[in-house]
This record gives C-alpha cells, sequence and structure tokens, in this order.
C-alpha cells in the first residue's frame, strides 16, 4: 500500500498586511530592520515537538530555498527529521553554492534561512581580518595554539544548528580541537530578535566564548524590487544589465542612499555594533546585562564612534591571552615562552577606516546585487506577464527543480 503524506500547508511569500496579520502572511519582522521577511509555516499542533517528516511540506521548502536568493524566511514547526531531510536534498543538489545560510532551534522546531549580502561581509570581513592579523602576533607556538578567523563557519551544539556570519576558532592539539571563542552575527536582513536568540544560544550551550556581538545595519526605508511597473526606473528597465564598474560609476561617490533613475536601491539609517565579553568570575557571558563593563555599543554611520568598541575588543583579546597562557601551563611549556606570552598586549583592534571603507564599498555592491538581479530576471515570469509581482512572491510559482532519487 502507497504511504500516505499529509498535504503540505501552503506558503505565502507576498508582502502584505500589518505586523499583525495571521500566521502564514508574509510579516514584517522589525520596525529597526525594515529589510526582513517572516514567513510562517501553518502547522497543525499534532506536528508541534514532533519527529515526523512531513514530506511534502519539506519539498516545498527545499524549492524556495535552492530557488531564487532569499532575503530572509522563518519557518515554523520544523521538527528535528524534517530539517535532516530538507538539509540532506540541499547537500544533495549542490546548495553550498548557493547563497542562503540555515540556522535551526529543535526545542522551539524554528528555521531561519538568511542571506549574506555584501554590506554585512564586507564589514565583518574586514573586522575579522584585523582580528586574525592581531592573532597571529601572539607568541605562542602553532603546534600549541593557532586561530583560525572565518565566515560562515556551520556551528552544531546542543539545541543550534547554526551558520554565524563571523567565528573565530581557537585550536589547540595540532589543530585537532577546535573552540569557537569569538561570534558575530549581523542583523539587516535578519531581525534583531532572531539575532539575539541566536546569541543566546550560542553563549548558553559553547563554554568556550568569550565574545560575542552583533552588527545592526539599520534601513531607512525596506528595499522593494521595480518588478514589473513600467513607471519604474525606465531608463534602467530598457538599457543592457551594467557592469558593477559602470553601475559604481554612474551613482559617483554615494553610498548611504543609493537611488538611481529614480528608484531607491539601499536607504542607510545606522549603522551599530554591540559586543558582549565574558566578564571575571563568569561561566559565560551574560546577554542580560548592558550597563556593566562586559556590554559596549559603538557607530559606524552615520557618526564613526567606535572608542567602547575597541576597549571591549581589547578585553576580548587579553581574554585570549589568557587562554593561551592556561593552555601553555597545561602542557608545561618552558619559562621563557610563558613569560612572552604573558609580556604580550595587543594593539589597538578596531581601525575605523577601514571599516568605514568596507561599508562604503558593501553598501554601493548591495545596492548593485539588488539592481543585477532584478534586471537580469525581468524576462524570466512572472516579470514579463504579471505586472506588479516582485521576486519573493514568484518564488513559489517556479517550477519546482528536479531532484535525483533518494
Amino acid at each position: 500500500m502507497r504511504k500516505k503524506y499529509r498535504k503540505s500547508p501552503s506558503l505565502s511569500t507576498e508582502l502584505k498586511g500589518p505586523p499583525h496579520s495571521m500566521p502564514g502572511e508574509a510579516l514584517s519582522i522589525s520596525p529597526s530592520v525594515k529589510s526582513s521577511v517572516m514567513v510562517k509555516q501553518r502547522t497543525s499542533p499534532s506536528l508541534i515537538h514532533s519527529n515526523n517528516l512531513h514530506y511534502g511540506k519539506c519539498e516545498k521548502m527545499v524549492e524556495v530555498i535552492l530557488g531564487a536568493q532569499q532575503e530572509y524566511l522563518v519557518y515554523e514547526g520544523v521538527s528535528m527529521s524534517d530539517y535532516n531531510y530538507v538539509v540532506g536534498r540541499l547537500e544533495e543538489s549542490g546548495y553550498r553554492k548557493t547563497w542562503n545560510r540555515l540556522t535551526y532551534f529543535p526545542i522551539s522546531e524554528r528555521l531561519m534561512v538568511s542571506s549574506p549580502s555584501a554590506l554585512h561581509d564586507s564589514i565583518l570581513g574586514a573586522l575579522m581580518g584585523r582580528l586574525g592579523a592581531i592573532l597571529s602576533t601572539i607568541p605562542v607556538p602553532s603546534d600549541t595554539v593557532i586561530y583560525r578567523t572565518m565566515q560562515a563557519r556551520s556551528v552544531s551544539v546542543g539545541s543550534v544548528r547554526a551558520v554565524p556570519d563571523s567565528t573565530v576558532m581557537m585550536c589547540t592539539r595540532g589543530g585537532r580541537v577546535a573552540d569557537p571563542i569569538w561570534l558575530m552575527e549581523c542583523a539587516f536582513t535578519q531581525s534583531d530578535r532572531d539575532v539575539m536568540q541566536k546569541l543566546n544560544s550560542y553563549v548558553q550551550e559553547i563554554p568556550s566564548l568569550l565574545v560575542v556581538g552583533k552588527l545592526v545595519i539599520k534601513q531607512g526605508q525596506r528595499y522593494r524590487s521595480p518588478g514589473s511597473k513600467a513607471s519604474a526606473a525606465p531608463q534602467l528597465r530598457s538599457s543592457e544589465l551594467m557592469t558593477q564598474r559602470q553601475w559604481a560609476d554612474r551613482l559617483g561617490d554615494e553610498f548611504e542612499q543609493v537611488i538611481s533613475d529614480g528608484h531607491t536601491w539601499l536607504s542607510l539609517s545606522s549603522v551599530e555594533f554591540h559586543v558582549w565579553t565574558r566578564q571575571a568570575g563568569n561561566s559565560k557571558i551574560e546577554l542580560s546585562d548592558t550597563d556593566g563593563d562586559g556590554y559596549a555599543l559603538g557607530t559606524l554611520y552615520p557618526t564613526v564612534n567606535l572608542d567602547d568598541i575597541n576597549h571591549a575588543f581589547q578585553r576580548g583579546l587579553e581574554l585570549i591571552k589568557q587562554e593561551v597562557l592556561m593552555v601553555l601551563e597545561s602542557v608545561n611549556a618552558d619559562r621563557a615562552l610563558f613569560d612572552c606570552a604573558a609580556a604580550w598586549s595587543p594593539p589597538s583592534p578596531v581601525e575605523s577606516a577601514s571599516l568605514r571603507s568596507a561599508l562604503e564599498y558593501g553598501a554601493c555592491a548591495t545596492a548593485y546585487e539588488r539592481y543585477a538581479d532584478w534586471r537580469s530576471n525581468l524576462k524570466k515570469k512572472p516579470y514579463n506577464t504579471t505586472a506588479g509581482h516582485s521576486r519573493k512572491s514568484r518564488r513559489l510559482a517556479s517550477k519546482p527543480p528536479t531532484f535525483a532519487p533518494l
């Protein structure tokens, strides 16, 4: 007898309704991150906290994730079996070549799908590059301790399976053991609330963490594609796709408000850093403490004020040095080597000019990505047949990809 599967609930990705829309509609996540979109998966109560596999729902999720680049989606009621099935399907379909990153919380059965942008990748990339250069100056043999700074490195611990935007790993025993000690996330396409949920899971589940932080990029207005409306960006619509260099020449020096052919491709309101460090005597970082020395706030735009962030990063580097000294003690390192490491003092970790340059590049590149994505899809359905539909509403209308047999 053929096995029957529960019919998968419909998914909505069309932007509509106020923040209090009914479940299943696309919601604006947060007033402070207006570009974000939530898609809630309708599920019956029987699906919650289960390990049942819901084939139809999983196939629809795979179709969406493998489709056009997602800015941000959230699925509720996803069982562990659902998650494992989706991940297997994505890997089977060459998912590692796509944009999207997944974060899954087994307890709440919540799956987040987000896409990195050039804007946040460039800023965090500059920051991690500087940290990596500083960590390489700690006078310790590479077969004892080494550090790896990386972006989009998967972490699977306890109640979270995630791909943090940036990670610093401390590797010991000749690199055979690696522990996350520094994690950064970005609230741009993701909501601030969901980023804080991730950070809280990290500090609860990863005892080795010394520093966590978030980069919060707020937009002045939510980006909307010109779609197929003839009156929107008419010159760009009728001309050939520009290269990124041509796009930059057209814009000039503007990066805060990227407007071309009367259409807003990016509108920046502010860019902030929030950083938490583990305090002496504590076994973990306290995210609820925003008044003491364990928390720092700094701005990169519209004004540059990163002094407190610089001090917080220096405290984090001092914490890392203490971890190094404990490792040296555990392996009975030579006293001269120990004293040399103890005398090491970290330089200023925050280079404001470098971060500002990364912001300007990332803003222009993100605006270009949006333009290029829109322009390259103009001749595809439904742009060439149905007026008013955005790329988000097109994702579920496309023909599902063909999968290899399991």
